[in-house]
């Protein structure tokens, strides 16, 4: 079952900022800037007709330019972080 979020792509110069911090954390696991994203909402498993609603109700979507400010890091996952967040 897929799990489905909504994002979309992080600006290159924004992602080449980030991947500034690479190597700063022993033992993490790093992804590639080309793979950056901004989440806007976690949708959660879905089974594939959710999936196909989604996807035809998400393409009719538009949005306009927006400027995007990191102002720090933060994580998840509790006690063993899973991720690095920026914010």
């Amino acid at each position: 079952m897929p799990r489905l979020f909504t994002g979309f792509e992080m600006p290159l110069d924004a992602a080449r900022q980030l991947a500034s911090f690479f190597g700063a954390l022993p033992g993490a696991r790093w992804i590639h800037p080309d793979d950056y994203h901004v989440t806007l909402s976690f949708i959660g498993d879905v089974d594939d007709h959710q999936r196909e609603v989604i996807i035809e109700e998400l393409a009719s979507v538009r949005g306009y330019p927006l400027e995007i400010v990191l102002e720090g890091l933060s994580n998840f996952g509790g006690a063993r972080p899973r991720a690095l967040t920026a914010c």
